[in-house]
């Protein structure tokens, strides 16, 4: 377990970054959090029916995500108020997991716009006209801008290793969208039919689109550090 566990963290003490902030005051940060939980919240009521009804939808995931971030990451100042809380060699540990949630939740939402607006949306009327308009927008514009945000903003260290998570999201993802399409009797979204190998390079074009995703995560967490050991950029620590 201890050596899985260096393996994925590239230290036996990976550093505890959760309540940083770059640019901006840490308690500018805090707020944001809170705010974007809320907002996460209202716009995963407002457009999911149920957790079940979801299962087959990427976006639906996204949002999932996204307000499952906001509210750990929320919670993460109130478990951990002081160094002292916080145990960066214990193997398993919550703010660990809200780590690897926030790469997760980036990686899907740099995917999920590009893929909905260059090749769902110019095929769905339906969702151009009025109230579905709005929803639209909340799902696939507001909901990613809110944790690319919190990249700009938020201090949390991404870790290559770390990108076995994304590719078992991944995978997990086409499983249900696979099952609900044979389930259904038709496919979750037209261009993943299942019957054609299209569908083969649709999924490949998303998995590499969420792995890229991963990358500018890993890329912005690195160009931060840098830039502060650098020129002394605004770090706000516990």
């Amino acid at each position: 377990m201890g050596k899985f566990h260096d393996f994925l963290w590239e230290t036996d003490k990976p550093e505890f970054t959760l309540r940083t902030s770059y640019l901006i005051p840490e308690s500018a940060l805090r707020v944001y959090r809170g705010l974007a939980f809320f907002l996460a919240a209202f716009i995963y009521f407002w457009t999911i029916e149920s957790v079940v009804s979801s299962l087959p939808y990427l976006t639906d995931w996204g949002i999932i995500f996204v307000g499952s971030y906001f509210l750990c990451s929320s919670l993460c100042y109130f478990i951990y108020k002081g160094e002292e809380d916080v145990d960066v060699k214990k193997p398993v540990s919550f703010w660990k997991f809200v780590v690897i949630l926030c790469e997760i939740t980036f990686s899907v939402e740099v995917l999920i716009p590009i893929y909905y607006w260059a090749l769902l949306y110019p095929d769905s009327p339906g969702d151009q006209e009025g109230i579905y308009f709005v929803k639209t927008v909340l799902e696939h514009a507001v909901t990613p801008a809110l944790i690319y945000i919190e990249m700009a903003f938020g201090g949390v260290r991404f870790y290559k290793r770390h990108v076995f998570f994304i590719i078992l999201v991944g995978l997990f993802y086409i499983l249900c969208n696979y099952i609900a399409t044979v389930v259904r009797g038709e496919p979750v979204y037209d261009n993943l039919t299942w019957e054609d190998i299209t569908t083969f390079y649709f999924l490949l074009a998303a998995v590499g689109l969420s792995l890229f995703g991963f990358v500018v995560g890993l890329g912005i967490s690195k160009l931060k550090t840098k830039r502060t050991n650098e020129v002394g950029g605004r770090y706000t620590n516990l």
